[in-house]
């Protein structure tokens, strides 16, 4: 007996070499963040492919489709918000956000006014919003650099009993939309914001 192979696998995300249907809101997405550094939310019912897309958006095999000036522009960290740990801060969120950013840029260079600058974030407990997470994000974007977080499972935010409060949405908001260019937010989730 001869069994024909399906292509789709059900209950993990597929590799970015089997990732392949979403090109059209790939594109859209990929431009949004080359666009001034837009955010943009996937929202979609379980099992339709939001969290393959975001390790695509990660993969090497998109980095490789990008100018090599964008390529090292982009620094990509990604968060399954469901596995969350619900004794987590806002500020153990942003430090894990940051770590992509602490790992190439702040531990090579401590002394860097980048780092110096990371340091009195940290020393503040990364405030939601507050002025030294903005200068922090705005000296990033001078730095030639874009932090791109993918944010999974965001709608699990509302059964989190530290991040499910206005510090953290708004402080959020606030930096991706003031933000010069610095950073990037890509949610995947199944409610919409406006109902989160």
């Amino acid at each position: 007996m001869l069994f024909n192979i399906n292509p789709f696998q059900y209950g993990k995300p597929v590799s970015a070499k089997s990732f392949f249907g979403y090109e059209r809101a790939l594109r859209t997405i990929v431009q949004r963040i080359l666009n001034n550094a837009q955010s943009s939310a996937i929202i979609s019912e379980p099992r339709m492919g939001k969290t393959s897309l975001l390790h695509f958006l990660k993969s090497a095999e998109l980095r490789r489709q990008l100018p090599l000036p964008i390529q090292e522009r982009l620094i990509f960290s990604g968060m399954d918000m469901q596995a969350f740990d619900a004794k987590r801060t806002v500020a153990h969120f942003w430090e894990r956000a940051l770590v992509p950013i602490h790992e190439q840029l702040i531990e090579p260079v401590p002394d860097s006014p980048l780092a110096k600058q990371y340091n009195k974030c940290y020393q503040k407990n990364f405030a939601g919003y507050s002025y030294e997470m903005e200068r922090f994000f705005e000296m990033l974007y001078n730095n030639n650099k874009q932090l791109v977080l993918l944010l999974d499972e965001f709608d699990t935010v509302l059964h989190h009993t530290r991040l499910n409060c206005a510090e953290f949405y708004a402080g959020l908001r606030s930096l991706a939309s003031r933000s010069t260019g610095g950073l990037s937010v890509v949610t995947a989730s199944r409610l919409s914001l406006t109902e989160l």
